[in-house]
């Protein structure tokens, strides 16, 4: 659902926003109407996946929630509240955004849709992972705990890497074929060239928080989440764009996203450097 939707949006964003043919669009309204348009797609479908399969069934719900509602909210609790926290940082950095232009807000936009497709993979691996540690966390397996931190680490930093470069290599290419408007190409092809390879820090992050909820550290993961936004992302976004206009946000959100990933490898390698510690000592 996360990839058809923001397919859809990365087909609407340009239709909506510049216009077909005679037609000229509806401007900055059109990018609204396209992430409306595409969540709603995603809301539809799985709604109904959601009713066919009774998993929105209301029977047995009150004895489920007087068994289980402990151990939920303490697992629960952090791991919502670290989901609401990107969407508030993206609406603060569109604020900063919005203070450049509104061509600057059109290419934001696109490399927003950008970045949910270039990460698809790591997305992927945060969903299929945690089971996986999971498992080996209740057998008390640290050392295979260990090598697939290793390994999805490693993963994320080559496919990432590797991708973010040939699509900076192709940036002018790839803002053409995005923006019909010069002045939104140009400035969708500097994002690209920045943001792009520093998804790799990026995606290492995310699998960090992802693992730290499934080896019960849902505290330290919202932490971490929260760190990741509001101590790197958005500070060295807004430094940038005081001081140096576009090219500065770009570069300051580029390194934002590298500190992030530094800060996540560091507390996971801390953390399984001590295989003993329990998931109630941490909390």
């Amino acid at each position: 659902m996360m990839v058809l939707s923001s397919l859809v949006n990365l087909v609407l964003d340009p239709l909506l926003i510049f216009g077909v043919g005679d037609w000229q669009g509806w401007g900055l309204p059109g990018a609204a109407w396209a992430t409306a348009i595409a969540f709603s797609v995603g809301l539809l479908v799985t709604t109904r996946k959601l009713l066919k399969r009774q998993w929105a069934s209301q029977l047995g719900l009150w004895i489920e929630a007087k068994q289980s509602w402990r151990p939920f909210t303490g697992i629960a609790a952090p791991a919502m509240v670290s989901q609401l926290m990107p969407p508030l940082a993206a609406m603060l950095a569109i604020s900063v955004v919005a203070g450049l232009g509104e061509s600057e807000v059109a290419a934001w936009g696109l490399a927003s849709r950008l970045e949910t497709l270039s990460l698809m993979v790591i997305l992927a691996m945060t969903m299929s992972l945690p089971p996986w540690l999971g498992r080996c966390y209740g057998a008390g397996d640290w050392g295979q705990i260990q090598q697939l931190m290793r390994l999805a680490v490693k993963v994320a930093l080559v496919w990432q890497l590797s991708l973010g470069v040939l699509l900076a290599l192709g940036a002018p290419w790839l803002a053409m074929a995005l923006a019909g408007n010069p002045e939104v190409q140009n400035e969708l092809a500097l994002l690209i060239r920045f943001l792009l390879p520093s998804y790799a820090a990026l995606g290492v992050c995310m699998l960090v928080v992802s693992a730290g909820n499934a080896l019960g550290w849902p505290l330290r993961a919202m932490l971490l989440s929260s760190a990741r936004l509001f101590v790197c992302y958005l500070p060295c976004l807004w430094l940038g764009s005081q001081f140096f206009g576009w090219w500065g946000l770009a570069a300051g959100a580029a390194i934002g996203n590298l500190l992030a990933g530094l800060m996540a490898w560091q507390v996971m390698r801390r953390i399984l450097s001590r295989p003993h510690r329990q998931a109630g000592f941490v909390n």
